[in-house]
């Protein structure tokens, strides 16, 4: 209990704007800007009135660069 005190005691002396940090889902980002790309590459396409796949391995080069920068 006395730890507890501690620690709401050090929280509060930051002031009252201070914001606990918030963790990051990374494999929901990761998801969302997959999906974005996903959803680019096939916009593309239908406007340039090309297949599906021709922009695959351009997908998969994002997928990796996003998922060496995570």
């Amino acid at each position: 209990m006395e730890r507890d005190n501690k620690n709401l005691r050090k929280i509060l002396a930051k002031g009252p704007k201070y914001r606990e940090p918030q963790s990051i889902n990374w494999k929901y980002n990761f998801k969302i800007l997959m999906n974005s790309v996903e959803d680019s590459a096939k916009k593309w396409t239908k406007q340039e009135k090309e297949e599906v796949g021709t922009l695959s391995e351009w997908v998969k080069a994002v997928r990796l660069l996003i998922r060496i920068r995570t």
